[in-house]
């Protein structure tokens, strides 16, 4: 998804008030994108003439190939770029979701995939309906399995690396620096910030070069219930308890601190327990601070606000 929101921007450069423009918003470029490259294949091209497709029916462009045939395994890396580049346009975010619904919840849209794998920092948005987007099995950061030891480089694939002979870095510095989420048991490092670490024989904060720094000081300062001080609390070594099932998976729908804390979750600023039931039987978590890389970038956050230095 990011090199279609850098192909928008492209094309809004080349087509700025021309009335050849096809797309007006990301969605539709999304779909536009996805229809040039189907009709770039003879069999595809014939069959979406045939049935007269229209540039921007992207649904209709996989109902007319699975006619013809064809099925599809469909990918796509970061699903939620949408909501999180665009979080302020309401009504751009339910385009892109009933895009979605067409493409995966209708029994007509589910018979064009033989498999759609669907990536991205934030779960499956959830939004209480019966055309909600439910039909996938989800795994996140705060519900991991089955496969939480692809989340990023295992303990196992860490002792590997560092016994490469371009290595200068041991495993003790390398788990100090970015290790610490425990997934079911399975301690997971940043793949990032260690390919990053070996590659330039230095391990130092490499996540603070990324936007989503600016979305939690925008989380902290909403201060629901104390958020900067459970922050604060974090950084010393304290855990901080929250529960994530009102959580709606988007970054507007914030309401409580619980939800801030699920977010934070989610973007990896915090790593969290396994699920626990308290005495009300609610699934509770006990959020901490994973590694010294995400203690730097929160301390970084902390003094950057006023008010907030120490």
């Amino acid at each position: 998804m990011n090199s279609i929101l850098g192909g928008y921007r492209d094309y809004l450069t080349d087509h700025k008030n021309s009335a050849s423009r096809m797309a007006e918003d990301i969605v539709d470029f999304l779909k536009y994108q996805t229809i040039r490259e189907l009709y770039e294949d003879a069999s595809f091209k014939t069959a979406l003439e045939n049935d007269r497709v229209s540039c921007l029916s992207l649904y209709t462009a996989f109902k007319t190939l699975y006619k013809n045939g064809i099925r599809f395994v469909l990918i796509m890396d970061e699903w939620d770029l949408v909501y999180r580049e665009f979080r302020d346009d309401k009504v751009l975010l339910k385009k892109f979701i009933d895009l979605l619904r067409d493409l995966f919840k209708s029994s007509d849209g589910q018979k064009c995939f033989n498999l759609a794998y669907l990536t991205g920092i934030l779960p499956i948005i959830k939004d209480n309906s019966e055309s909600s987007l439910n039909t996938f099995d989800e795994c996140t950061m705060l519900n991991p399995e089955p496969l939480e030891r692809f989340f990023g480089f295992t303990e196992e694939e860490v002792q590997e690396i560092v016994r490469l002979p371009f290595c200068r870095l041991d495993a003790a510095e390398l788990r100090e620096w970015y290790e610490g989420y425990k997934l079911n048991g399975v301690d997971i490092y940043n793949p990032n910030s260690v390919v990053n670490a070996v590659m330039k024989n230095k391990c130092r904060n490499y996540w603070s070069g990324t936007r989503s720094s600016e979305e939690v000081i925008r989380l902290i300062n909403l201060n629901f219930r104390g958020i900067k001080e459970d922050i604060l609390k974090l950084l010393n070594g304290d855990p901080v308890y929250f529960t994530s099932g009102s959580f709606k998976n988007d970054m507007t729908g914030i309401t409580s601190k619980d939800d801030v804390l699920s977010l934070l979750a989610c973007l990896g600023y915090i790593a969290c327990t396994d699920q626990e039931l308290n005495p009300d039987e609610e699934a509770v978590n006990a959020a901490f601070i994973p590694n010294k890389e995400i203690r730097s970038n929160l301390t970084n956050v902390i003094k950057s606000q006023t008010g907030m230095t120490d």
